[in-house]
């Protein structure tokens, strides 16, 4: 068995622990970065490039050794993270903090939709695209397989409270679930949440029901 492998595994087996015992899960923090196209790939980085997985995050997908740079007429971010696999649309999510810098009023949106989102440059080594409606803020959101769904009592795209479990607790209005096949239990937040409430790599997150009554 593979090193990451038994990572995975072991990782699942302690989750299950915390859910089962106090329905608490990880929480993490996801600094600015773009989802690419395979066009907008070769676009940026050369004719037959392909991403190059750096490492596996800790839901499906890997950070890309290449990385980019955001352009504005107001700002610039360079040494930008790329996420793949390849999608099929441009996707740049930001913290509200970072479109101030560059000058812009991107929507804060699930990752995927993209109605209203705002535009931006890419720079590459090769290149530079005009990623018109690309840029949005992302909405808070927990990912969870269906089985978790069940055992949280929740269902795909459900808008919930999260208590963020910290120095600086807080509660997160808002925040929708994310029910997908591979997934496991796990919040994402942006930079400018992670700042509000202290966030640690050990922070948890538990789900406050919204009544329906």
């Amino acid at each position: 068995m593979e090193k990451n492998q038994l990572k995975d595994i072991v990782v699942k087996v302690v989750e299950k622990i915390h859910m089962q015992e106090d329905r608490s899960f990880p929480v993490e923090m996801s600094a600015r970065h773009v989802h690419l196209t395979p066009k907008a790939v070769k676009q940026l980085f050369g004719e037959g490039a392909e991403m190059i997985v750096k490492r596996n995050l800790t839901l499906p997908g890997f950070l890309a050794e290449q990385r980019v740079t955001i352009i504005t007429e107001k700002g610039v971010f360079k040494n930008v993270a790329v996420l793949g696999p390849a999608r099929d649309h441009i996707q740049v999510e930001l913290s509200a903090a970072d479109a101030y810098a560059l000058g812009i009023k991107p929507p804060v949106n699930i990752s995927g939709n993209l109605s209203e989102a705002a535009d931006v440059y890419l720079v590459g080594p090769a290149g530079i695209i005009h990623a018109a409606g690309s840029a949005i803020i992302a909405q808070a959101h927990v990912h969870m397989n269906s089985d978790e769904a069940k055992e949280y009592d929740v269902e795909d795209r459900e808008i919930v409270e999260v208590e963020l479990l910290s120095s600086r607790p807080a509660v997160l209005k808002n925040v929708m679930i994310r029910v997908g096949e591979g997934m496991h239990a796990m919040m994402h937040i942006d930079m400018d949440e992670a700042n509000a409430c202290g966030y640690t790599k050990e922070m948890r997150g538990v789900i406050h029901k919204i009544s329906r009554g």
